[in-house]
């Protein structure tokens, strides 16, 4: 899944703009050198070792509150980078940080978890699902703020980074409910989709969910002979697939009653873009990257401004209770490219 690093990667090369540094990669290489892999009981650790790692890189990066977010699970990983102005737009970036199991038998160019750069590409597990995504946005965000010469960015940018992505979420809903009032957004970005191609930028606006069920069909209490009474006893696994034949009509819709009540149906003018969906994604990309050069200006992402002394709701692009840094830990500045940073990356 390359959506974040290779739509940057297309934009960049149409405006002559360099790839990260060997810095920036190699930072990237190191993170996906570490096994996070969550269908493992036996890479649990890793999976935590790899939260840490990207709760020290956020702080490197000037993000004032960087966490790491126990489950009943394994972890997530919450940041926080608030705007000057407090009044500004809220953006959520969600990814995740755990990776599929790996044969590594099926690996011929380097080991899963061994890291090589060969040309524009980083080849590793996690490289392009969703690691190289997580710090995509870093390299943008440091890219942003060196522009716009401010310590601060237009819109405050929140991270939530999970562990379980690969093995169903089990815990998100959890943090969701737990951490509320800190995940308060206006603009959620889901970094773990895909492109069209290399050549044309992606904006994805619309997600699929999934469902798990268990369905038991019951038949015959025995084996019967299917010459003598099939046509009289019914088929366990005909049944089945007739039950699953109902879940969809035929314009694909679902069926299950309730099922759209809380989907909001495209307005009119998404429908007429559905036609062209990469003009759509490059009207999309232009409108984001006006609202992070130039900040909020009563956009429609700008939220009217309240009332001096009011004090009916907190902003929610403020980070409370920062959390404090490692006694002797050497504090670095982040790292900002002086053009918004990409790279092309590919999972072998």
């Amino acid at each position: 899944m390359n959506a974040g690093h290779d739509a940057e990667h297309t934009a960049d090369a149409a405006h002559g703009q360099a790839l990260p540094g060997r810095e920036e990669v190699a930072d990237l290489a190191d993170w996906v050198g570490i096994a996070s892999v969550s269908s493992d009981p036996d890479r649990a650790d890793d999976v935590r070792e790899s939260a840490r790692w990207l709760v020290g890189t956020l702080r490197r990066a000037a993000f004032l509150r960087a966490e790491v977010w126990e489950t009943d699970g394994l972890p997530a990983v919450y940041g926080c980078r608030p705007a000057a102005d407090s009044d500004a737009p809220v953006l959520l970036v969600y990814s995740h940080h755990d990776v599929h199991a790996v044969d590594p038998s099926e690996w011929r160019i380097t080991p899963p978890f061994s890291p090589l750069r060969d040309g524009d590409r980083l080849y590793g597990r996690g490289a392009s699902d969703a690691k190289g995504q997580v710090m995509c946005h870093l390299w943008a965000l440091g890219a942003h703020t060196a522009e716009r010469d401010a310590p601060a960015p237009a819109v405050t940018v929140k991270y939530l980074v999970e562990g379980e992505e690969e093995v169903g979420s089990v815990h998100l809903a959890d943090l969701l409910s737990q951490h509320a009032d800190d995940l308060g957004a206006d603009v959620v970005m889901v970094s773990d989709s895909m492109l069209w191609s290399l050549d044309e930028p992606a904006v994805c606006g619309v997600v699929r969910g999934s469902v798990t069920a268990t369905l038991t069909v019951r038949g015959a209490r025995r084996d019967i002979h299917s010459g003598a009474v099939s046509g009289a006893a019914s088929n366990a696994a005909f049944e089945l697939c007739r039950v699953l034949d109902l879940l969809t009509d035929e314009s694909q819709r679902i069926t299950l009653p309730g099922f759209y009540d809380a989907v909001t149906e495209p307005a009119p003018a998404h429908r007429q873009r559905r036609g062209d969906p990469c003009r759509a994604a490059r009207q999309g990309l232009r409108r984001a990257r006006a609202l992070l050069r130039n900040g909020p200006a009563g956009g429609p992402l700008a939220r009217p401004r309240r009332a001096r002394g009011d004090a009916r709701a907190q902003p929610r692009n403020t980070c409370a209770d920062p959390v404090p840094r490692r006694t002797g830990r050497r504090a670095r500045q982040g790292r900002a490219a002086p053009h918004p940073p990409a790279v092309s990356e590919t999972s072998a």
